[in-house]
């Protein structure tokens, strides 16, 4: 992999520029972190009307515009909360069980032509990642488990520890050519 850690925020702006050219409104981020991106969300695109992140760990309060639910867990928020969404960040538990949880629950809520994004499914020189300041544990399998499937475009960029971008596929959109 040509990308290092250094170039870990580029990630960021491909999914900024993404919402922000698709016009979505709503974007949930699973595993706020230190809330990087929610804030650049809340700073650049105009039209997101709501900007929600969830998260195990207590934290700092989040910027204008933004809301975090903190000590709460994915499957706990999914279960309670009966909101849609435009985009989905799944940047929480590194590892399948959950990520693959967490996925069939953003799909269940996904709104249609939504995206879903997941981070670290591309681990650095294609070995799981599970010990130091960055961990990418086994999400690679839930990825490669989506991209079997025949109801989602997958797509991963291979920029530091990866970034897939999932879309179902909608048959209203697909434009067929009349045979002549």
């Amino acid at each position: 992999m040509k990308a290092t850690h250094d170039q870990v925020s580029v990630y960021y702006e491909v999914i900024v520029e993404i919402v922000r050219g698709c016009a979505f409104e709503s974007f949930l981020e699973v595993g706020i972190g230190c809330g990087v991106l929610t804030t650049k969300l809340s700073q650049r695109c105009p039209l997101l009307t709501e900007i929600t992140g969830i998260d195990i760990h207590d934290g700092d309060p989040p910027p204008d515009g933004v809301e975090w639910i903190r000590e709460v867990g994915s499957d706990e928020f999914f279960q309670a909360d009966d909101r849609t969404w435009d985009a989905i960040f799944i940047d929480g538990d590194h590892m399948r069980p959950q990520t693959d949880r967490d996925v069939i629950n953003a799909m269940r809520v996904l709104n249609d032509d939504g995206l879903i994004f997941m981070h670290d499914t591309y681990p650095p020189n294609g070995e799981p990642q599970t010990t130091g300041h960055k961990v990418c544990g086994d999400v690679y399998k839930t990825y490669l488990a989506l991209a079997e499937r025949t109801d989602l475009e997958v797509v991963t960029l291979p920029m530091w520890c990866g970034l897939t971008i999932i879309r179902r596929v909608n048959d209203r959109r697909l434009w067929t050519l009349e045979e002549k």
